[in-house]
């Protein structure tokens, strides 16, 4: 779905010749954004969050109150994102009670939901990377679509959280089996169809 698209924006981001943390976001994540869905009319840069210290790079609203959507935060090419990123990203998301957030350094995107009761690093609901292109099929669950619209994203909110409850108790590799199987059944919810009926229960 997304497959030409992301391979022309992995090919721009290969002629950049400056990848700072302002030149990723002009070039690269508003434009992965635009692929996914998101007006740019709904932006706001640099925002002050309730007038605290603490500003996210991108803050996606989308109606006339401007309720907060979607918080993305923006690092340099050179940063690996790791749980210091995260936890940021997570004050931000909860200044503003955000639930949904993107941390990208412009390769390496990361789906973030702030309501799942665990550590930072197991709020991780998705991971792409751009340079390898690895799980394209599944980046469009970051696409407004998926998570606002259909709202089809919260089925692997509920696959993490379930993994969190699980592994309090269980072994992981006991959850390996199951999780594979979550994974595709949910993904086959999603591309049939089928979405437009539970987006309604979840």
């Amino acid at each position: 779905m997304y497959e030409c698209q992301m391979s022309d924006l992995k090919e721009k981001r290969e002629r950049l010749m400056v990848q700072n943390e302002k030149t990723v976001q002009n070039i690269i994540v508003t434009k992965f954004l635009e692929i996914l869905g998101y007006n740019d009319e709904w932006y706001i840069y640099e925002n002050d969050l309730y007038n605290s210290k603490l500003y996210s790079d991108i803050s996606i609203c989308i109606d006339r109150n401007k309720s907060l959507l979607l918080i993305v935060e923006v690092k340099n090419s050179n940063i690996s994102i790791n749980d210091d990123e995260l936890e940021q990203l997570s004050r931000y998301m909860n200044a503003k009670k955000a639930e949904w957030g993107i941390i990208t350094n412009g390769n390496d995107f990361i789906l973030y939901n702030n309501d799942i009761d665990g550590n930072i690093d197991e709020r991780v609901v998705w991971k792409y990377n751009l340079s390898n292109n690895k799980n394209i099929q599944y980046v469009r669950y970051f696409s407004y679509e998926y998570i606002f619209k259909k709202k089809v994203s919260n089925f692997f909110k509920y696959i993490r959280q379930f993994e969190v409850y699980f592994l309090e108790n269980n072994k992981a590799s006991s959850l390996k089996g199951y999780k594979g199987t979550l994974y595709y059944f949910f993904d086959f919810l999603a591309t049939n169809k089928l979405s437009t009926f539970y987006s309604g229960v979840f």
